[in-house]
């Protein structure tokens, strides 16, 4: 988690610049700017991982006008705040809007995919989700399309696979724009430990790369969770459990929801030791 730690005391009522951090954001003024000390810890702060972090500099007196800069881990500031709006990096690239229009740069502040795209988004394994004519599609980091926009809406990828929306009907794609799984699914999620859940005839099942179901669509719910440390979480009528690639319920639970991070899987492991499918 990172956290901010500063000299000065910030004004709300005067603020110019609007350090992006995590949550929740934090204020500094101007003129304080050189007495702003910025500390990070834990590993997904590390200069490796995310090396610059967004800035938003107000314009005049109003909130709502602001310009995005980039900053690094000692806060000094890396690509000067000059872009109307801007996200965070993603694998070396961060997309950036210039009166309307997205393009991304990278860490040096140059273009690397020029701004003609209605959007941003994030990278993942390569590939980002744009949009053209309001359909979505996948482009490289040269701004290349890698799937032709033709899906009504799409995700991001997970395991060399993206999920992607046409006519209601999910399916998923590959990185040739290969349509790997068919778009037969009511819902579906990314992939994770090499299984995705779907959804068919109302209830979340999960599938393999080769459309093959794994385990069976009989769990409810709104969403099937991932597989994250040999486990996902599921529903069982009102009830949510977590299961085993195996659809083997280790745990189920007597609440009707609930907000478990799965940090909290090992201990949750360690409550399957003692309760069974039936048990409450």
């Amino acid at each position: 988690m990172a956290y901010f730690k500063s000299t000065i005391t910030p004004d709300f009522a005067r603020h110019d610049v609007l350090i992006d951090i995590g949550k929740p954001h934090h204020v500094i003024s101007a003129e304080d700017e050189r007495a702003v000390k910025i500390v990070f810890t834990g590993a997904d702060m590390t200069a490796s991982s995310c090396p610059l972090f967004p800035i938003y500099q107000r314009q005049g007196r109003t909130r709502h006008k602001y310009k995005v800069g980039y900053i690094d881990a000692k806060g000094a500031i890396v690509i000067d705040p000059h872009f109307d709006d801007g996200l965070p990096f993603s694998e070396g690239l961060a997309a950036v809007a210039v009166k309307g229009q997205w393009g991304y740069i990278d860490v040096r502040g140059f273009w690397t995919v020029a701004p003609t795209l209605p959007a941003g988004n994030y990278f993942h394994e390569g590939l980002a989700v744009a949009n053209l004519l309001r359909k979505r599609g996948y482009i490289n980091k040269t701004g290349q399309w890698v799937v032709p926009p033709q899906y009504d809406i799409a995700g991001a990828f997970s395991e060399g696979l993206g999920w992607v929306i046409l006519d209601n009907r999910y399916g998923f794609v590959n990185v040739k724009a290969d349509r790997v799984v068919p778009l037969n699914y009511q819902s579906a999620r990314s992939f994770s430990g090499g299984l995705a859940p779907v959804r068919a005839s109302g209830k979340w099942g999960y599938i393999d790369k080769t459309n093959q179901l794994v385990i069976e669509p009989v769990f409810d719910g709104c969403v099937a969770g991932p597989f994250n440390e040999g486990l996902a979480r599921v529903a069982v009528g009102e009830r949510w459990g977590y299961i085993n690639r195996s659809a083997e319920l280790h745990i189920l639970l007597s609440l009707r929801w609930h907000t478990i991070s799965m940090k909290a899987v090992p201990a949750l492991r360690l409550m399957a030791l003692s309760t069974r499918p039936g048990e409450s």
